[in-house]
C-alpha cells in the first residue's frame, strides 16, 4: 500500500503506525521498508513494536513468551540491513 502511495504523493510522510516485529521476517521487512523509503525520497516513518496482545500472538502461531527475544533479534537484523556497508551474516535464535 505504501509503495502505491509513493507514486500518488510527493510531499506527505508515509508511515506504518506500529509493525509488530515478532510476526515478520526481519530481512524481508528491511527490504520492503528500504524500498519504500528510497522510492519516496526518505518520507517513510517506520513504526515498530514488540506486540502485547495474546490473541494476536495466538492467531499468528508465535509464542508470546518469545516476543521480547524476537523483537530484539529482529531489531538487530534490521539495523544491520539498513546500516552495514558490507554483507553480514546473522545466526540467532529465530
Amino acid at each position: 500500500m505504501l509503495a502505491y502511495l509513493v507514486g500518488l504523493t510527493d510531499s506527505i510522510r508515509l508511515g506504518t503506525a506500529v509493525t509488530v516485529l515478532p510476526f515478520h521476517n526481519p530481512v524481508q521487512l528491511a527490504e520492503q521498508t528500504a524500498t519504500v523509503d528510497v522510492l519516496s525520497n526518505g518520507r517513510l516513518d517506520f513504526g515498530v513494536g514488540r506486540g502485547y496482545q495474546w490473541g494476536e500472538f495466538n492467531r499468528m502461531g508465535v509464542p508470546m513468551d518469545e516476543a521480547t527475544r524476537r523483537f530484539e533479534e529482529g531489531m538487530e537484523v534490521l539495523t544491520h540491513a539498513w546500516t552495514d556497508t558490507e554483507p553480514f551474516d546473522h545466526r540467532g535464535e529465530f
